[in-house]
Order: C-alpha cells, then structure tokens, then sequence
C-alpha cells in the first residue's frame, strides 16, 4: 500500500506545482503593474518566510541566534511572494476541496445511518408483528388440540358404548330371555300334573 501510495502523492504534488506556477505568474504581473499590491500583498510574506528560513537554518547548522537578518532584494521578494501566493491559493483550493468533500461524505454517512436505523425499526416492528401472531397461533393451536382431545374421548366413550355397552346388554337380554322361557317351562309341567277343573257353568245350572 506503501509502495503504491507514493507515485499517487508524487504525482498530486507535482499537479499543484503545475497549478501553482501560472498562478505565481499571474501575482508577479500583478506586482509589477500595480505598486500597492506589490508593497502590501507580495512583499510581506516573502519578507517574513525568509526571516523564517534564516532563523531555522541557522539553529539547525548551530551558528545560533542571528543579530540582523537581511532582507531580500523587491525583485527577489517579488518572486518569492508570488510563488508563495500561488501555492497559498492552491492549498486553500485543495483545502476547500478536502472540506467540502468530507461534508459530502459525512452527510452521506448520516444519511446511510439514517436509513440503517429505519430499517432496524422497520425489522423491529415486524418481529414484534410476528411474535404476536405467533402467540395467537399458539392460543389457537392449544384451543384446537383441547377440543380434539375432548372429541377423542367422546369417541372412545361413544365407541365403548356402541361396542362393549351393547353386546353385554344384549348377552344380558338374551339371559333374561332364557330365564322366562325356563319359567314358562316349568309353569306348564306343574299346570299338566295337576290340572285345575274348571267347573262349567251350564251344567251347574242343569243339575241344580
């Protein structure tokens, strides 16, 4: 990544050179036709970067500190405060540029969380759908398996009935059946041994 980086910032730094050099030479056009955007505009910053520089030279190479620092020449500061401008303005450019573009970014990223945050509560209020109906569905499947179970045992009582309940009470029929015909029976065999005379009516009276 490194390795790959490096030609992309070599050759960002080098299209701001680019950029840069017709914008210093615009500035240098400039302070040399006009008097108060050389004294006021040009001349200052180049004055003070190379009071900087010398400084900063100076205290790395351990000469210390300077007594008096020469200014630079107006051509020479010319030059240099038109070169500084250029880039000044390409900088703010590039500035403005990553600015606006991390704006971009970050309103895209809120919009994306928004849009993440919908959707978890879209999701949300569908489990909470769903979990609810998977009550009610549970209510119901329990309400349908007590009345199966209830039906269940109708059955069975009806098929004990209509099985083992019937066949005993016609075994017992047949018993009784059985049991009054023994009777008769019997009934006959004593009336045949001793027969009951049965007077008759018209004779009685004949006789009388």
């Amino acid at each position: 990544m490194a390795v790959g980086a490096f030609p992309i910032a070599k050759l960002a730094y080098l299209a701001v050179k680019q950029i840069s050099k017709p914008i210093a030479n615009q500035i240098k056009l400039t302070a040399k036709s006009n008097a108060v955007f050389r004294r006021y505009v040009c001349l200052p910053p180049a004055q003070f970067y190379h009071f900087v520089e010398t400084r900063f030279k100076m205290y790395i190479l351990g000469l210390g500190k300077p007594v008096k620092i020469t200014p630079l020449n107006e051509q020479m500061a010319v030059e240099l405060g038109a070169e500084l401008l250029g880039e000044g303005v390409v900088f703010l450019m590039a500035s403005a540029t990553i600015f606006l573009e991390y704006v971009r970014q970050s309103r895209n990223t809120r919009l994306k969380e928004e849009e993440a945050e919908k959707r978890l509560t879209n999701l949300e209020e569908k489990l909470q759908i769903l979990d609810e109906m998977c009550k009610k569905q549970s209510e119901t499947l329990s309400s349908v398996q007590e009345q199966l179970s209830n039906s269940s045992i109708l059955k069975s009582l009806t098929n004990k009935l209509f099985t083992g309940g019937g066949s005993t009470t016609t075994k017992n029929v047949e018993k009784a059946d059985k049991s009054i015909s023994a009777t008769e029976e019997i009934l006959d065999d004593k009336n045949s041994e001793n027969p009951i005379n049965t007077p008759v009516v018209g004779e009685d009276n004949s006789k009388s």
